[in-house]
């Protein structure tokens, strides 16, 4: 009886304690799988917010806000602005999408993204002029076409349907890697790149194979801590506008980061190298075909004087990241909106 009274004790303590677990782990499990994050945006997020609403009033119907989709999805920063400005919003690889009233097939397993899409459809907002943010949506001047500045970084669209349906095959392309379609109000030039060279950091290892055929390129990088400089020199030097976009097409075997340099500087300090004068721009790169549109006009950053009338070299700066890669070029254009 005594040894039947202390297994039963010891169930009960053993049971009693499982359920104390289980309370404590429960809450835990459960916020983890199924409540929402709470992760806010940063505090210039929050002031760009605040801007717009300031500047179109709390609720404004009347307006669109376009929010870049990769921007948006990384803090949630699509459900914010419409918290915050309580206007519609668009978030989406591109603001003609929106202007054309095209579906992006490629964002139809986002939740977020056909929330919204369904909300500006149940609301008839399609056709509504669109507001651009530099901050919420990292505009290029190709998505800056008719609009117009309401105030610093901030721009409204008011391009056409029949317009959007008529640039949104380009756009399109640009953004698949494949071959351009002839759009009206764009020219493309051919650029003449003649002397791709390879310049190794110091130290580093020499094991970067460059071959070059009628100005295409195709570089082979080995795994290592050092990154690799690909360049051209101009002579005479670029003649661009700043409503200009430089365009290379280019393959890449793996994803990764790349950044790419425009030196006005004529003597600079390395071939390839470093200059006091240039605009700075960064891609990433996706495995395959893409497209690398350098906007003149709105470079990443600008150290020193740099103009577009006067573009000496070009630098690309290729970090092999501890991975092998291969990638190719084959072709370079200038872009002209006329």
């Amino acid at each position: 009886m005594i040894i039947i009274y202390r297994v039963w004790s010891s169930l009960r303590l053993a049971l009693l304690l499982a359920v104390a677990l289980s309370a404590l782990v429960f809450p835990f499990e459960f916020r983890n799988r199924y409540e929402s994050s709470t992760v806010a945006p940063s505090q210039e997020y929050f002031q760009e917010l605040l801007r717009i609403r300031n500047h179109f009033g709390y609720g404004n119907q009347s307006e669109v806000i376009f929010v870049r989709f990769d921007i948006s999805t990384s803090n949630r920063l699509a459900e914010w602005t419409r918290a915050i400005t309580g206007m519609p919003i668009y978030v989406g690889s591109s603001p003609f999408y929106y202007l054309a009233n095209r579906i992006e097939t490629s964002h139809l397993d986002s939740a977020v993204y056909v929330g919204q899409t369904n909300n500006l459809e149940i609301h008839s907002l399609f056709g509504k002029p669109l507001v651009i943010s530099e901050l919420l949506s990292a505009p290029t001047g190709l998505d800056l076409i008719n609009s117009t500045v309401i105030a610093p970084g901030l721009f409204m669209s008011r391009v056409s349907q029949p317009r959007a349906l008529t640039l949104l095959p380009f756009v399109e392309a640009l953004a698949n890697g494949s071959a351009l379609p002839p759009t009206p109000d764009i020219a493309f030039h051919q650029l003449n790149l003649t002397n791709w060279q390879v310049y190794l950091a110091k130290g580093g290892y020499n094991n970067a194979t460059l071959d070059v055929s009628d100005g295409n390129f195709s570089i082979t990088l080995v795994e290592g801590s050092y990154f690799v400089r690909l360049y051209q020199i101009f002579s005479p030097a670029l003649n661009l506008s700043s409503r200009d976009f430089l365009v290379m097409h280019v393959w890449s075997m793996v994803n990764k980061q790349l950044m790419i340099r425009l030196s006005t500087q004529s003597n600079p300090v390395i071939s390839g190298g470093t200059t006091n004068d240039y605009a700075t721009y960064s891609f990433f790169l996706q495995l395959g075909w893409q497209y690398l549109l350098i906007d003149l006009g709105n470079p990443g950053s600008v150290t020193g004087s740099f103009t577009p009338s006067s573009i000496t070299q070009i630098i690309l700066y290729l970090d092999r990241d501890f991975v092998s890669d291969q990638v190719i070029s084959n072709g370079a254009y200038v872009m002209e909106l006329v």
